[in-house]
């Protein structure tokens, strides 16, 4: 079951619109360019280019600024997880698809462009795009479902050859300067039978300015003509593929990324099983997208906190954020604690190995207090059970998670030839949640760490059948409290694990620390676009035109 529904192809796609297109005027330009007016023109265009032209370096560029813009977000959450794209990240990934496009314009060459006239034939060929400062993207909502995507600014630069035939055969150079590349498509989006289709409603492509320059230097009406050849090009390629494209990117999006049921995880090789969501809520405006997501079939008992909470002043500098509230994460908790596949088998931490060697030189082992004969030295095991749901309670600067467990103190008999249970007891554990971090693991996968505080700890039905242990069971909460320190460390170091989140590794995330808001936990986060995530662009390079 996929969690993203139609709606998270918005995450790429839905940006504000933050300033105006900035206006052109219009020169007029002779039809006859000297070459020194064309060399000024494309050393103009080189100029303005932030982006250097080499494509391997394009993609390691990130959107940041001297002063970082930082969004401040005070609303209403009446949702399970909620996503934002800050301006800064739609501006990183419309960026990205532009440079994708000219990845595939600067590696293909478009064919031939013929035309006649008066009976002279004329043939451009051998075109390469030898420059290509890419447009601003930008996109607006229009309604529910309609998008319209715009391109203002940037430009190409075309070489070439061209050759006339009437009764003489003549041949020269061909350059041409493609300045202001205006495009806007108006779509629909619809969602069917798990795939996206998407329906033109409008299409405008044009260029701006189109200086073409033959040397030698042809008449006045030829250069008009292929100036005309080369505006009807553009027009026809771009809007005959911009919906393909369009659509495979959508597609694409919305299999970006998946939240596993990890209550359900099963040895061997099959695919995890996912959780499904719908989007509750979609909204656009000049602090970015926010997407919300509510879980499909949630439990029937959920935490005391309600969803529906006014959201406190968050002060966000990255690109994206994710905000989980505190009832998602107890029902996803509660889910994995009725599964029966939480088991702590501490006796794997080297130090809690050592403490329960039965025989050592020093007073830091269980030996030391009590004479366990019986008991192979070193084969002692500590597995703590869940008893009760996890339960996670968010305050504005931290969080507090509880325990209760079930613990069991065994050790391989030599007289029994098994494993016999020495000692049994019950912990409530209440921990202060002071950092929370999100960290890229391998593959598709991200892991949790935490630093721990523990306010309270009770031991209770402390049971053991052997004499020799019965001094310890009887100050056993005593000798935990005295190593409370330890323990914190030993949690903060071992107590960890992965999310259920998996992300197309092509996705890369960079998260900062959580931050810890009103029954919620927000991680705000960077990310990189891998080159070969969007889809290939095809336009520049397609069918001749006559």
């Amino acid at each position: 079951m996929r969690i993203l529904t139609t709606e998270i192809a918005y995450f790429l796609l839905i940006v504000t619109v933050n300033g105006v297109r900035r206006k052109h005027v219009h020169h007029p330009i002779d039809d006859h360019l000297s070459y020194a007016l064309v060399k000024k023109m494309v050393e103009q265009l080189e100029d303005q280019a932030e982006l250097p032209f080499d494509d391997d370096s394009l993609y390691s560029i990130t959107t940041t600024s001297s002063a970082p813009q930082v969004t401040t977000l005070p609303e209403y959450i009446d949702s399970d997880i909620t996503l934002r794209l800050y301006p800064s990240g739609i501006e990183y990934a419309l960026e990205q698809i532009m440079l994708a496009i000219r990845h595939d314009a600067m590696r293909h060459r478009p064919h031939t462009i013929r035309t006649s006239y008066h009976g002279m034939d004329i043939n451009i060929n051998s075109i390469q795009i030898v420059d290509f400062l890419v447009p601003k993207l930008e996109v607006e909502r229009l309604s529910e479902t309609k998008f319209r995507f715009f391109t203002h600014g940037g430009g190409m630069r075309y070489l070439g050859l061209y050759s006339t035939v009437y009764k003489t055969k003549r041949e020269g150079q061909f350059e041409a300067i493609l300045d202001d590349i205006r495009v806007q498509l108006d779509v629909d989006f619809s969602d069917e039978d798990e795939h996206i289709t998407v329906i033109e409603k409008k299409c405008i492509a044009r260029i701006e300015e189109v200086l073409v320059q033959l040397i030698p230097p042809m008449p006045t009406q030829i250069v008009n003509l292929l100036r005309e050849k080369i505006e009807h090009r553009f027009y026809e390629k771009v809007c005959t593929a911009s919906i393909p494209y369009i659509t495979k990117l959508a597609n694409m999006i919305r299999s970006l990324a998946f939240i596993e049921d990890i209550s359900a995880r099963e040895s061997g090789s099959l695919p995890p099983c996912t959780i499904e969501h719908d989007r509750v809520a979609a909204r656009l405006d000049s602090r970015g997208v926010k997407l919300s997501f509510k879980r499909t079939i949630p439990r029937q008992k959920r935490a005391t906190s309600p969803n529906s909470i006014v959201e406190a002043d968050t002060s966000i500098s990255e690109m994206a954020s994710v905000s989980v509230t505190e009832e998602y994460i107890n029902e996803i908790l509660y889910d994995l604690t009725e599964s029966g596949s939480v088991l702590f088998h501490l006796h794997e931490i080297p130090k809690i190995q050592e403490i329960l060697r039965t025989r050592c030189g020093n007073e830091h082992c269980l030996g030391s207090y009590a004479d366990l004969k019986g008991a192979m030295d070193g084969s002692g095991h500590l597995d703590s059970t869940v008893v009760s749901p996890i339960r996670v309670e968010i305050f504005a600067n931290h969080a507090r998670l509880q325990l209760s467990l079930n613990t069991v103190l065994s050790y391989e008999n030599r007289a029994a030839h098994h494993r016999i249970p020495y000692l049994r007891f019950g912990t409530v554990i209440t921990m202060r949640l002071m950092e929370l971090n999100i960290s890229a693991s391998d593959g598709a996968y991200y892991r949790w760490t935490a630093r721990y505080e523990i306010t309270a700890l009770k031991v209770h039905s402390v049971h053991t059948d052997f004499e020799e242990l019965k001094g310890v069971a009887g100050r056993l909460e005593e000798h935990i409290n005295l190593h409370r320190v330890e323990i914190e460390e030993l949690l903060t170091t071992h107590l960890n694990g992965e999310l259920p989140l998996r992300l197309n590794p092509l996705v890369r995330l960079q998260p900062d620390f959580a931050i810890f808001g009103h029954h919620r936990v927000i991680i705000p986060l960077n990310f990189k676009l891998g080159k070969e995530l969007l889809p290939t662009f095809h336009v520049l390079h397609a069918t001749s035109v006559h």
